[in-house]
């Protein structure tokens, strides 16, 4: 994991990596980019950057992270932003956007008090499972939630608790990484 604070961070670190090394390549960066930028400029870095990534590495599998809410009027341009990362890399082939509508709800916030941007550690699960579905959706598996009750892959995955147990305990672990890597990773770089 590489932590960047904004896609002018991610630039300078993909400038630096060779991605011949990885199957996968996460992006989550850009809210900070809402500072100081509108949604679309933000919106355009991130195709730029998926692009030159497609055009380099045609075999290699993106995930694209929407960018999280924000509170107050910046959220306008989230959503400017997200709006625009779909339109313009929904259909482009081996890209996944992770999706975060589900951490915007009008009667509670996730977010730490008196900060419009970083989340409580409530949120930290919700936002975990968006990114394991978006993997899941990435690598080709079919996210639980999304099955009906009787699919064939549903009854495999809860053919008993062996695998449910499993399963929660790789969630855990996940969410536990993604903790610790969250934690470590202070301040706007």
């Amino acid at each position: 994991m590489i932590p960047c604070g904004t896609t002018y961070d991610l630039r300078r670190h993909l400038d630096n990596i060779d991605q011949k090394d990885f199957d996968i390549i996460f992006i989550h960066t850009g809210v900070n980019n809402i500072d100081t930028c509108a949604g679309k400029s933000v919106s355009d870095d991130l195709v730029d950057i998926v692009h030159k990534l497609r055009t380099e590495y045609p075999s290699i599998k993106i995930i694209v992270s929407e960018i999280t809410p924000r509170q107050l009027q910046m959220d306008n341009e989230v959503l400017i932003c997200n709006k625009n990362l779909h339109a313009s890399l929904e259909k482009v082939e081996n890209v996944t956007i992770a999706l975060h509508s589900n951490l915007r709800n009008e009667r509670w916030s996730f977010h730490k008090k008196n900060d419009d941007k970083h989340f409580s550690k409530i949120s930290i699960s919700r936002f975990a499972a968006n990114i394991k579905i978006a993997f899941r959706k990435a690598i080709g598996l079919s996210s639980r939630n999304k099955q009906g009750s009787g699919s064939a892959l549903n009854k495999n995955i809860r053919r008993k608790n062996n695998k449910d147990s499993l399963e929660r305990e790789n969630v855990h672990s996940f969410k536990k990484e993604l903790i610790n890597f969250l934690n470590s990773y202070k301040g706007d770089r």
